[in-house]
């Protein structure tokens, strides 16, 4: 059996769905389904990162330190023509900005021109050093 609604049929039984409980219990169930969607979004949308502002650094010209003073001038000299550091007591070497060679102390630092002097010397290149 096929059933047909016209406009006004459903418009004058409006009334009446709103007083059947069948229709509270839908409307119910839309008002949460809807305040769950909600929540969702809203919940989504806290997560979302704000779109920060790009950092720029500017070069300048660096100055006079108090700790460029202190360094001796052989030590100063030695370190301008060598490459690379390795420790009296190790087996490595590194670049001298990487972390394992500035934990070498400065009375115990060998210094070296090249990788394959380093090399003949018995050292071989450190592992977390990139750059080698």
């Amino acid at each position: 059996m096929l059933l047909c609604y016209t406009t006004s049929t459903v418009v004058n039984n409006i009334p009446e769905l709103q007083m059947s409980r069948k229709t509270r219990d839908y409307t119910i169930i839309l008002v949460l389904v809807l305040l769950g969607a909600i929540s969702f979004g809203l919940g989504r949308l806290s997560a979302i990162k704000p779109v920060s502002v790009p950092v720029t650094l500017c070069a300048s010209e660096p100055g006079p330190t108090l700790e460029a003073s202190a360094v001796s001038a052989d030590l100063k000299a030695s370190q301008n023509t060598s490459q690379y550091v390795g420790s009296k007591n190790g087996t490595v070497y590194h670049l001298p900005w990487c972390g394992g060679a500035e934990r070498i102390l400065e009375e115990n630092k060998v210094w070296f021109s090249t990788k394959k002097e380093a090399e003949q010397a018995g050292y071989r290149p450190a592992a977390n050093c990139k750059g080698i």
